[in-house]
């Protein structure tokens, strides 16, 4: 069993397309990895750990005071009054962590007993948050207190403009990697593992050898299972390795929000409003070793159910050209029906009938940030998209695509 799915490892490696790809991970990560740095050199607060700045929170926070304001004049009432009172009170705490940002700044090395006082106004923060009842609006604040307690529960170096290191840029590495292109380029190097040699009749040979066809349909699996997860992994590590030799490593234990999880709102489908809504204290923080390693690990799921659904494909059809249309056609359609449910101006309050289907197909879960933070729940307008969701649907696709790859492979005559 191991000498053919080496004997299947080198015809892959061999073929030219297995340097095209590599070329293409490797231009694409380098590429991504000098946006996530620029993001940090261009003075953008970070995506990655999703805490918003100050700067962001104060001008979130005047628009919704001024549109309370403008509410308050067509119909004065005591609610709306007690909501504008609440924003005014919540913009001078902000104004107050905006002074102790200025003050670290000055004396940097004081960072712990600046970072304490900041705690302390966000705690402020949320009180105020909590009695206005917005739920987005307090596990936003929540995930900005958990985070800055973490830092300085593990000592980790509170800074108001973090700098690039290999622990905090990868995620973001790995954000990019994830949704722009990663299913489409692997499919690209996997779909024509049987089809190519059907093709090619070069399959005939292979099969009159002892060895029985499910060996040999379960060593074509291995190896493209093996190779394309090698592939990526390779290039992401040279990337973590890249930021850690010229920039710095930095520290394992900085912190990252994820977790987050949504349900369904009635309350806000009955004012006409998107009906899901942040489940108050769901968000969790982990260290950025931990995020890794989970981000890599729902990558390797994934790209495991990809080959499982190439090698069915592959195994249908019994030429290049029908088998690449079909797996070409199945990653586009389901990416731009994700960027459909997304982004279409016309989401409502009600998930969709779209919607409701795309969590079960494998393809929908590209963005691996936006599952493990709890994004895609938000985006999907769908509570039931989680990492758990994620682990089953993956593995259903594989038993499913394999089990039906492994009838048609060893029934059919080939010969």
């Amino acid at each position: 069993m191991g000498g053919l799915v080496i004997n299947e490892l080198k015809k892959m490696v061999s073929k030219k397309r297995f340097f095209i790809v590599l070329t293409i991970m490797v231009i694409a990560t380098a590429l991504f990895s000098s946006v996530s740095w620029s993001g940090l050199k261009d003075d953008k607060f970070p995506l990655y750990p999703e805490v918003k700045s100050i700067k962001h929170q104060i001008a979130f926070t005047s628009s919704r005071r001024d549109k309370a304001k403008l509410i308050d004049k067509k119909s004065s009432n005591e609610k709306n009054e007690a909501v504008v009172e609440s924003l005014n009170r919540q913009l001078e705490i902000l104004g107050e962590q905006k002074d102790l940002l200025l003050e670290f700044e000055k004396v940097g090395s004081d960072w712990r007993s600046i970072l304490k006082k900041d705690i302390a106004l966000v705690e402020k923060k949320k009180g105020f948050a909590e009695s206005e009842g917005d739920k987005n609006v307090i596990e936003d604040i929540n995930k900005e207190l958990i985070y800055k307690k973490f830092l300085l529960e593990k000592d980790v170096k509170y800074t108001s403009k973090p700098a690039a290191s290999a622990f905090y840029n990868l995620p973001s590495i790995l954000y990019y990697n994830q949704r722009v292109f990663l299913l489409l380029i692997i499919s690209i190097l996997i779909l024509d593992i049987v089809s190519g040699e059907q093709e090619a009749s070069t399959i005939k040979v292979l099969l009159t050898k002892p060895v029985s066809r499910a060996k040999v349909l379960l060593s074509k699996f291995i190896a493209i299972t093996i190779a394309s997860n090698g592939v990526v992994l390779a290039v992401q590590g040279l990337a973590f390795l890249f930021f850690g030799i010229f920039f710095t490593f930095g520290n394992h234990n900085t912190p990252f929000v994820k977790g987050t999880k949504y349900c369904i709102d009635y309350a806000l489908i009955n004012e006409g409003r998107r009906g899901i809504s942040p489940v108050i204290g769901s968000s969790t923080v982990v260290p950025a070793w931990e995020m890794i390693l989970q981000l890599l690990l729902l990558q390797i799921l994934i790209i495991t159910a990809c080959a499982a659904f190439c090698l069915l494909i592959s195994t249908i059809f019994k030429s290049n050209v029908p088998t690449v249309g079909v797996g070409m056609l199945f990653f586009i359609a389901n990416w731009l029906a994700g960027f459909n449910v997304v982004f279409s101006p016309n989401q409502g309050t009600r998930t969709t009938l779209l919607e409701k289907v795309m969590p079960y197909f494998f393809g929908t879960y590209y963005d691996l940030f936006a599952l493990s933070t709890g994004k895609s729940s938000e985006m999907l307008l769908n509570p039931i998209v989680t990492t758990s969701l994620f682990v089953l649907v993956c593995f259903a696709w594989i038993v499913v695509c394999y089990g039906v790859a492994h009838m048609i492979f060893t029934k059919r005559d080939v010969l």
